[in-house]
């Protein structure tokens, strides 16, 4: 079935696209049940409302107020004049499918998730000491240790070198390597 938004004149389908905003805002109707109350497709309402910033703003806007209004009968989900319902099993479900709706639409707002970021800071000597333990697991500090003379270096450093085994080698180690033993 097609909306025969082919046929109708702009004009036209922009008058469906208003009353698709109207059915959203008095009516409290998601966006795809209001198009097929005002007789235009879903697709073509997406469509233009994508195109045209003035439509889209005012898309923006209308599904704002419903989520609002939805989220606004929740504490008052037996007496809204919307959607409310007397019986309780009613009202636990339609609030149950607002908080899905709403979680879902509006997932900053009212989604069960949450987004949590770390930021860390280090000082220059925690990152070499870093970078050297990186070289170790890899079995890279031979290299490091075998190009640089052992004059200069700390006990430390010297400690920390591994060969591609996962050995640990010693100051001696390291000094024969270096002149080719």
């Amino acid at each position: 079935m097609t909306d025969g938004a082919m046929t109708k004149s702009p004009s036209d389908v922009l008058a469906d696209i208003m009353l698709v905003f109207r059915y959203i805002e008095t009516q409290g109707m998601v966006p795809t049940k209001a198009c097929d109350h005002a007789g235009v497709s879903y697709a073509t309402f997406d469509k233009y409302t994508k195109q045209y910033a003035e439509l889209g703003r005012l898309r923006k806007d209308a599904e704002d107020r419903l989520y609002e209004r939805m989220a606004d009968a929740l504490p008052h989900i037996d007496t809204d004049y919307q959607y409310g319902q007397s019986d309780a099993k009613m009202a636990s479900v339609v609030s149950g499918n607002i908080k899905w709706l709403l979680a879902r639409r509006r997932r900053d707002a009212y989604g069960d998730h949450s987004t949590i970021e770390h930021k860390v800071t280090a000082e220059r000597e925690i990152l070499d000491a870093l970078q050297h333990a990186k070289a170790r697991a890899h079995g890279h500090a031979i290299a490091i240790a075998a190009s640089t003379p052992t004059s200069g270096h700390s006990d430390l450093v010297i400690d920390m070198v591994v060969d591609e085994a996962g050995l640990a080698l010693t100051k001696e180690d390291i000094e024969r390597a270096e002149i080719g033993l």
